[in-house]
């Protein structure tokens, strides 16, 4: 089984494409660059990545990425390459791993400028760099370069977060919000504690049980949060729903009061296609007896929560919620 969690990389083709990226210069592979210790300068129009290791102006390699990625990532596993040619026994982890994988981190930890990388042999002395040492990892190739898997890097990181952190790490984990699941919740928790010990095991057994799974975004995690601490009871996730014939998996719902909520993230607005097919999914519930609550980051959460509160109490006989 730690096996089966500690793999990560596992993105469909489909939702995987090309991309260049700058072949790396370093004082290990002049030769092969046809280069001597004089371009290793800022001066001869290389640029530099890390401390002695620099971008070519016009060699560059083409890799296999996530179609998710942006340009923090590109630049991460830049970063990344660049050190595994300085140091062949590095290896990213911690926050950079967790960056690399897709998982969601705090604004603070996204924009870290350092990279993180473990070694059995001993730490990196570069500024940019922040080594740890362990003596084992669950290690994978992706991408051109080394990271730690998902149980290694959960191990990593679940100290570093708070409660509501890890609780949005972990849905992206165990969700499909950057290709399939990796792992469920119920395995994490069957596993987690036979893990060598680490900082943040409790904490992740103490949020394991409140993860859900087919979460499909972040701000579907944030707003199904918001709700419960209104005082309302934890709504259904993606729970199935048939109308006309049709299934639908609304964001979150309340089955037994016919109450939907969707989150519409700005492409539900941008997307002509995707926003005539929102206002028909509208319709077909309206018409099916249902409360269908659209919410965006614009969205006054005051007067949604009230609403969805009045229209849960109304539909519940005037009973209090219970969660």
């Amino acid at each position: 089984m730690e096996n089966r969690v500690a793999t990560h990389i596992g993105v469909p083709a489909q939702q995987m494409r090309l991309v260049a990226v700058p072949e790396l210069v370093h004082r290990s592979n002049l030769e092969d660059m046809g280069m001597s210790p004089y371009h290793l300068t800022q001066q001869a129009g290389l640029t530099r990545v890390l401390r002695g290791v620099f971008a070519h102006p016009t060699r560059q390699r083409t890799i296999e990425v996530p179609r998710w990625i942006d340009d923090r990532w590109l630049e991460v596993r830049l970063q990344t390459a660049a050190l595994q040619i300085a140091r062949p026994d590095a290896v990213a982890s911690h926050t950079t791993a967790a960056l690399l994988h897709g998982w969601v981190l705090p604004r603070s930890q996204q924009r870290e400028k350092l990279i993180h990388a473990s070694s059995t042999n001993g730490v990196d002395r570069r500024d940019e760099v922040v080594s740890h040492r362990l003596e084992a990892l669950d290690v994978l190739d992706a991408y051109g370069i080394r990271l730690t898997g998902l149980a290694a890097t959960l191990r990593d990181v679940a100290g570093t977060l708070t409660d509501v952190e890890l609780h949005e790490l972990l849905e992206g984990v165990c969700g499909d919000w950057h290709g399939p699941p990796s792992v469920t919740p119920r395995e994490l928790l069957d596993h987690v504690p036979s893990w060598p010990r680490f900082r943040g095991s409790a904490r992740l057994l103490r949020v394991l049980p409140h993860v859900r799974t087919g979460v499909g975004s972040p701000q579907e995690t944030q707003l199904r949060r918001t709700v419960m601490l209104e005082g309302l009871p934890e709504p259904q996730v993606a729970h199935p729903v048939t109308i006309a014939g049709i299934t639908f998996h609304p964001d979150l719902s309340y089955p037994h009061l016919l109450i939907a909520i969707e989150y519409e993230g700005d492409h539900h607005r941008t997307d002509s296609r995707q926003w005539d097919s929102d206002i028909r999914r509208e319709e077909l519930f309206r018409d099916a007896g249902w409360a269908y609550f659209r919410v965006t980051r614009s969205t006054h959460m005051r007067q949604f929560l009230d609403r969805l509160a009045a229209e849960h109490s109304h539909r519940s006989g005037g009973r209090q919620p219970s969660s």
